[in-house]
C-alpha cells in the first residue's frame, strides 16, 4: 500500500439516480445521501420524494430517539485536504 495515511478519510457509496430512488422505495429506507463530491453538493432522498433536494451547505439526520441531530457542514467536508 502507498500513500500518506495522515489525511482525513472520505466514505461514500455512488450508485445511479435512479437505482437511488427505487432503492429509496424499495427496501423503505427513510433517509438516502448521494454524495457528488465534484459538485460539492449532496442529494437527500426520501421514499416519498420524486426528485431529491440538493443540499450544498449541510445535511441533517436525526434518528428517533437521538438527543441532538448529526449535521454534516459540507464545505467543510468538501474543503481541499
Amino acid at each position: 500500500m502507498s500513500g500518506d495515511c495522515t489525511g482525513r478519510s472520505r466514505t461514500a457509496r455512488a450508485t445511479a439516480p435512479t437505482s437511488t430512488q427505487g432503492g429509496s422505495r424499495r427496501w423503505a429506507v427513510p433517509l438516502y445521501w448521494l454524495v457528488d463530491a465534484e459538485a460539492k453538493a449532496v442529494e437527500v432522498w426520501t421514499p416519498e420524494v420524486v426528485t431529491p433536494a440538493i443540499e450544498r451547505t449541510a445535511v441533517r439526520w436525526h434518528p428517533s430517539g437521538a438527543g441532538e441531530a448529526l449535521v454534516i457542514d459540507l464545505e467543510n467536508l468538501f474543503r481541499p485536504i
